[in-house]
């Protein structure tokens, strides 16, 4: 009889067991009941990578679709640009373009002069014609550039008005070949002391 107690008590002991078990697992759906359908069903998302198992490829997420971005730049239409011709460059320059360059700065200052001397003479010569007096004449004959001014007797309006365009155009010429002269000295002056520099 001791061997049937015996197995009693293990069947008692393995019955107690399989409840205890039952209570814990009941316990733990209780608690957290989402958890076993979690574990058998993993989904794993893929945005960048393709994976090679085909069960891992269902995963894969379709890209989204973007908005379309219009490029501003794009719209607008293209700038014309100057093509300037390569074999510009290759041509040798004069010999004095730098000095050119240089006294370019001013040039535009006497061109500006000079414009602004044409528009007061033409408006002296406005004023004659007005005044019809030989004062206001003598007064635009007095200034500097005039080395005949004494000797002139302008009594007829057409002479005047001749005689006038005349000295315009002598001013214009005049300034016009004073800056080629100080370009030239200047050349000239800058050409002496590179054959002094060469020559020592």
């Amino acid at each position: 009889m001791a061997i049937d107690e015996e197995e009693t008590i293990e069947q008692a002991a393995e019955a107690r067991r399989e409840r205890l078990r039952a209570l814990k697992a009941a316990q733990q759906l209780l608690e957290n009941p989402e958890a076993e359908d979690e574990e058998n069903d993993v989904n794993v998302k893929f945005r960048n990578y393709l994976p090679h198992d085909k069960q891992l490829q269902e995963g894969k997420l379709v890209p989204p679709q973007l908005p379309k971005f219009e490029d501003p730049i794009a719209s607008e239409p293209p700038i014309d640009e100057k093509k300037e011709d390569p074999f510009l460059n290759i041509a040798p320059k004069k010999p004095n373009w730098d000095l050119r360059r240089d006294v370019q700065k001013k040039l535009d200052k006497l061109e500006k002069r000079t414009q602004k001397a044409i528009f007061q003479l033409m408006g002296m010569l406005v004023d004659c014609n007005r005044d019809g007096s030989e004062t206001s004449i003598k007064g635009i004959l007095d200034f500097p550039s005039s080395g005949t001014s004494n000797i002139i007797n302008l009594s007829n309006k057409k002479k005047k008005r001749s005689w006038l365009k005349k000295m315009v155009k002598v001013m214009i010429l005049g300034t016009k070949q004073w800056l080629g002269y100080i370009i030239q000295l200047k050349f000239k002056s800058e050409l002496k002391t590179k054959l002094r520099t060469w020559a020592a």
